[in-house]
């Protein structure tokens, strides 16, 4: 990789982080980072609270999609 194509790929991350502070992956505007999961948002900082609900490998895409389309209620 090219110096001119890395700080064009810096560039954008460091600006999805201003973008999204809360996102563990600086990705949606849920609060992943305080387990909030918004209805519909299929981000994958979501990965944490499905391992956190259900254990790590214990859940599926099928079942993120799930979660994903209600959201976290808990909050």
């Amino acid at each position: 990789m090219d110096k001119e194509t890395f700080q064009k790929m810096s560039n954008s991350f460091r600006e999805s982080i201003r973008r999204f502070p809360n996102c563990r992956i600086a990705n949606c505007n849920c609060d992943s980072k305080n387990d909030e999961w918004k209805k519909g948002c299929y981000c994958m900082c979501h990965f944490f609270f499905m391992d956190k609900k259900f254990g790590k490998d214990k859940w599926n895409l099928n079942d993120f999609s799930k979660m994903a389309k209600k959201g976290n209620e808990e909050k």
